[in-house]
């Protein structure tokens, strides 16, 4: 999972709060629409699922502009939270830094579905917002681990393996160690003791045969097993 911001001064009626922002169910869809538009493009060598993307809050009042200005310009600060949900750490890496150089994109796309949405059963927001170019910021994201370290995610850690394996491919858990054939150590272990008892048994099997035709007589039976 990524966790990410981005911060933009948005064209918001005066006196709205964090809680008229939430409430909006037009609003915060259209900046989930936004995000998801960014990232089916940007992510879409990633396979991003677009069921993983959800906004998660937003915060007024993060950026150093002077109250005077915001007068002025008829702005408001807003930092929109969000989380996105992917199948595996390496690709969750990957994505982090998509997102971080994707402020145009998300501009873009928002300004976008902030105008195609419908504001006209709105309280307090009744006109689609535009906003600035944003800041973006990554939250949380996994960190590259060596190779002999998996990441827990409960923890937000690199551990490491115990002796003798590595991590896997996606760093989810720990494995034995690909030596040859793409096979694991254990697997070889396994496959050579298998051809040892199969050679056992078929020695044997020889043995009996070589003993039991060696006892018949000359006109091709079987011998007597008594004498």
């Amino acid at each position: 999972m990524v966790l990410a911001q981005y911060t933009a001064d948005e064209t918001l009626p005066s006196g709205v709060t964090e809680s008229d922002l939430e409430s909006s169910t037009v609003y915060r869809a259209a900046k989930r629409e936004g995000l998801v538009a960014v990232l089916s493009g940007l992510g879409a060598a990633l396979s991003v699922p677009e069921e993983g993307i959800a906004i998660t809050g937003f915060t007024l009042g993060n950026r150093r502009l002077s109250t005077a200005f915001r007068k002025v310009t008829g702005t408001t600060s807003v930092t929109t939270r969000f989380k996105v949900e992917v199948p595996d750490r390496s690709i969750a890496t990957t994505l982090a830094t998509t997102i971080e150089g994707a402020s145009a994109e998300i501009l873009a796309q928002t300004n976008s579905a902030m105008a195609a949405a419908d504001w006209s059963g709105e309280l307090v927001i009744t006109a689609a917002p535009t906003m600035t170019a944003p800041t973006v910021d990554i939250i949380e994201a996994p960190p590259i681990c060596a190779k002999h370290q998996w990441y827990d995610a409960a923890n937000g850690a690199c551990e490491d393996c115990p002796a003798g394996l590595d991590a896997s491919e996606d760093k989810t858990h720990c494995v034995d160690p690909v030596v040859a054939g793409g096979l694991t150590e254990l697997q070889i272990t396994a496959l050579g003791l298998g051809a040892t008892v199969l050679c056992g048994c078929l020695s044997a099997v020889a043995a009996f045969a070589a003993v039991f035709y060696a006892r018949k007589d000359s006109n091709g039976r079987v011998g007597d097993q008594s004498q």
